[in-house]
């Protein structure tokens, strides 16, 4: 995909930021999604601002699958939380090196309890949930699988 084309779909109000890639995958997408529109695209380029982006990783992917208590940030819902530097987030992951973690990244809560701290992970127990997929992206906050999570700028 060129440039300008993933500028256009960003800049579109209901395109949401996903990606198909694991962080077990053999390919940069799995760690590098979400930090490369947060560091690249709205703290470089400027083709987003900070909330529309965080909105695209968050609340419209959980309002699209129909998870009222994902993506959002208030009480009873799940606390699912990335904090980040959006001063320093970027993406270092690369085909060479597919899995390389990304920088500005300090915490991850899942379900309110801590999946990685500064680049350590935990195991987590998320709660249960009556979605399976939101259950096994509970495991792996931390790969950056972030569409159904709330994201918190430290």
């Amino acid at each position: 995909m060129i440039e300008s084309d993933i500028k256009a779909f960003y800049q579109q109000p209901w395109v949401m930021v996903a990606s198909d890639g694991g962080i077990g995958s053999a390919h940069p997408r799995g760690a590098g999604t979400f930090p490369r529109v947060l560091g690249r695209y709205v703290r470089e380029k400027h083709w987003l601002t900070l909330p529309e982006a965080v909105r695209k990783m968050t609340s419209l992917p959980a309002q699209r699958l129909n998870w009222p208590d994902r993506g959002i940030l208030r009480e009873g819902a799940y606390a699912d939380l990335v904090l980040f530097d959006p001063a320093t987030i970027l993406d270092h992951a690369t085909f060479g090196k597919p899995q390389e973690l990304p920088t500005g990244i300090e915490k991850v809560f899942v379900n309110g309890n801590p999946s990685l701290v500064r680049q350590q992970t935990h195991r987590c127990h998320p709660r249960p949930s009556p979605n399976p997929l939101a259950v096994s992206l509970g495991h792996f906050a931390w790969q950056l699988q972030w569409q159904c999570f709330s994201l918190c700028a430290v």
